[in-house]
């Protein structure tokens, strides 16, 4: 079968799982896709991208979040998913220690396949080493599971950048960046950084703003691939919660946050924090009454005059100075309130920023 324009025939292929090309067609630097468990996002950006880019000597840079993340298990698995539609099947090379190292050349014969990247490697290590005529960048599981312990790396998104500075350098074309993930959340450095409101996204529907980098695909998935998937996985029929999430695709992750859209009346700006360098102000109920103590929202410091309390050393400036520890002590009521879930917040990055202050608290 011919697909995507593609110079060569696969087997075993079938038109129920994700393909790019609705994404493809809007022809941006940043294309996010989320969905479910079992769309095939992973197994068509490791065929249509990756084995595609090999053939036409551009290799493509993959990344890893951390190094534990790369190993041989996962650098075979691509091998074998690419096999399975194929006649004539390929066989990775490499060089086994480089694992460790968090950079890992793989080849074909004497053609360089691809370059496994960890984004927890040093960022001056990365920086020193190209890949003539990059194809693109591929980056799947980019959100992380915040509820299983997941975290984002400290200025992932700056990291993110720094690379991609390097590698489009020796690009023949606009390099093209591929991040594919399951909706445990819709909060991620990536959406924060490049502006997009988790409030625009929609199941089954593609966000993409005019004169933007990004596109951002929700893939809703044929029901006929979802009813094949729900026959053998039994947990779908008896746990509502996950189905929701590995099924339907939904941010499960997000449901239970207090939303509050509008700034409540009678609510004052008390403190604001520099956090993932963001600006969180921190608005305080003045009237004593109703069951919302706190709110929270991004804000521009440019159009306020007080200090911004920072959470590192690292990001003291002329118009932010590092929390104390009385400081801390002084903000205990904003833990309780959390607690007690008298806190509101105008969107899902707002109550994220702040956990990382709630844990200071």
């Amino acid at each position: 079968m011919k697909i995507n324009n593609l110079p060569f025939a696969l087997i075993n292929w079938d038109n129920e799982h994700y393909t790019f090309n609705k994404i493809d067609s809007y022809d941006r630097v940043m294309n996010m896709i989320i969905s479910f468990r079992g769309s095939g996002k992973s197994t068509s950006a490791n065929v249509l991208k990756l084995y595609a880019g090999y053939l036409s000597g551009t290799p493509w840079i993959v990344f890893r979040r951390l190094k534990v993340h790369l190993n041989e298990e996962y650098i075979n698995s691509i091998q074998g998913t690419i096999n399975k539609f194929l006649k004539e099947p390929i066989e990775f090379t490499y060089k086994k220690g480089d694992i460790k190292s968090g950079e890992v050349d793989v080849y074909v014969g004497e053609k360089l396949f691809c370059r496994f990247i960890a984004l927890s490697c040093e960022l001056s290590m990365i920086k020193s080493y190209f890949v003539k005529n990059c194809g693109g960048i591929l980056f799947d599981e980019f959100i992380c599971d915040m509820r299983m312990g997941e975290k984002y790396l400290k200025n992932e998104y700056f990291k993110f950048q720094e690379i991609y500075t390097t590698y489009c350098r020796e690009a023949k074309r606009k390099l093209k960046c591929y991040l594919v993930g399951n909706p445990y959340s819709l909060y991620n450095p990536y959406f924060l950084n490049l502006g997009i409101s988790p409030a625009k996204l929609k199941c089954g529907e593609i966000y993409a703003p005019k004169n933007k980098m990004y596109v951002v695909e929700w893939y809703e998935g044929k029901e006929s691939l979802k009813k094949k998937i729900e026959e053998k996985n039994p947990f779908l029929t008896q746990d509502e919660s996950y189905r929701e999430y590995a099924l339907n695709g939904i941010n499960v992750d997000d449901k239970d946050i207090k939303l509050v859209p509008i700034h409540p009346r009678a609510f004052k700006l008390k403190q604001v924090y520099f956090v993932e360098n963001q600006n969180i102000g921190i608005y305080e109920n003045t009237t004593g009454k109703g069951d919302l103590y706190y709110w929270a929202e991004l804000i521009d410091v440019d159009k306020i005059t007080r200090d911004v309390y920072c959470l590192s050393i690292n990001d003291l400036s002329s118009n932010r100075i590092a929390l104390s520890i009385s400081d801390l002590r002084d903000n205990r009521s904003l833990a309780t309130a959390m607690r007690l879930r008298h806190f509101g917040f105008k969107n899902i990055e707002a109550y994220y920023l702040f956990l990382e202050i709630y844990k200071l608290l």
